[in-house]
């Protein structure tokens, strides 16, 4: 049986229009109203930019400068050249082509291990056979007045929790903003991939 389909049901697009809409709209978004509630709490409540680079990175960050006496744990995350971890997402593309074929009837797919082993065709072929990422793929990104919105309230949390980082970082920060309007906050478009006759053959020879 196919159970695990939320995550291709629901993608980052429709969580940001649903939360940013007229209605629900914030500018103080959730982290500082968070921040409030904790303080009202507790009194040791440490708030770190993961993105200073004067520290090597968020494990840096937490260990050497929020947690104390963490001495030994900080020593040996400074005596590491490089970060042995980075905090990377997990790439939905080719999963949300495949379960996009799946709905609309071009590949039955009946389990989650099926699935898995067709996301791993499709990657195959975008990768292999057509030497391209799935960065490639056509997009549908948000809409420039919910980006705005996005935009605000990110500027908005920066400037009330670290307003020096900021007043110096401003232009990198939307330059950041602005890839990722393009890229990470942005899902395949499907519906349009499934169009073009290449993906349309590939599912009806698929075995």
């Amino acid at each position: 049986m196919l159970v695990d389909t939320k995550k291709w049901k629901y993608s980052i697009l429709d969580f940001i229009i649903e939360e940013i809409d007229e209605k629900q709209w914030n500018k103080s978004g959730y982290t500082i109203p968070l921040l409030q509630r904790l303080k009202k709490k507790f009194d040791n409540v440490v708030v770190m930019n993961f993105h200073d680079e004067l520290v090597k990175g968020p494990a840096e960050s937490f260990f050497c400068h929020a947690i104390p006496n963490a001495t030994h744990t900080c020593e040996a995350i400074l005596a590491v050249k490089k970060p042995s971890h980075l905090n990377m997402g997990d790439n939905l593309d080719y999963s949300d082509v495949a379960y996009g074929a799946k709905k609309v009837g071009l590949i039955n797919i009946k389990t989650d291990k099926m699935m898995k082993k067709v996301v791993l065709a499709v990657q195959s072929h975008q990768e292999r056979t057509l030497k391209l990422e799935s960065s490639d793929f056509k997009r549908q990104c948000l809409p420039p007045d919910i980006l705005e919105k996005v935009w605000e309230i990110s500027l908005s949390s920066e400037m009330a929790l670290f307003p020096k980082y900021v007043k110096s970082t401003t232009n990198n920060l939307r330059s950041d903003f602005d890839m990722a309007a393009k890229t990470t906050l942005c899902k395949v478009d499907v519906e349009e991939i499934l169009k073009e006759e290449e993906w349309q053959s590939f599912f009806k020879s698929y075995k």
